[in-house]
């Protein structure tokens, strides 16, 4: 699931930049998925 989540940020980015990541993360729920999609972009560095 970890490295999915991480292809679908990475389309995102490639789509529209950082600002369509956020976004896109955004529209999550607060909880453990949200935390998780923070935290793949963190470390791709997209936020």
């Amino acid at each position: 699931m970890h490295a999915r989540r991480k292809l679908l940020i990475n389309k995102a980015h490639s789509l529209g930049g950082t600002e369509l990541v956020n976004k896109w993360i955004d529209l999550h729920e607060v909880g453990k998925k949200k935390t998780e999609l923070l935290q793949i972009a963190k470390e791709a560095g997209f936020t």
